[in-house]
């Protein structure tokens, strides 16, 4: 999960059921690459993880949550 859409309608859901989110855990990760060095990640590997984590974590804290 790190499409803005997703990530907005994951936030709005919560909200919605809760009327806020006092907490934010960012723990999802690609783990496919756990083991791996960075030498031997795939550029497609490496893409997924930056999507699934800087890039997921950075949406979720802008979609509001906070």
């Amino acid at each position: 999960m790190g499409e803005l859409d997703q990530i907005t309608a994951a936030v709005d859901q919560v909200v919605a059921a809760y009327g806020r989110i006092d907490i934010l855990v960012n723990n999802a990760s690609d783990r496919s690459a756990v083991l791996s060095t960075i030498l031997d990640l795939s550029i497609e590997q490496l893409q997924r993880n930056f999507d699934t984590r800087a890039i997921a974590y950075i949406r979720f804290m802008q979609s509001g949550v906070g």
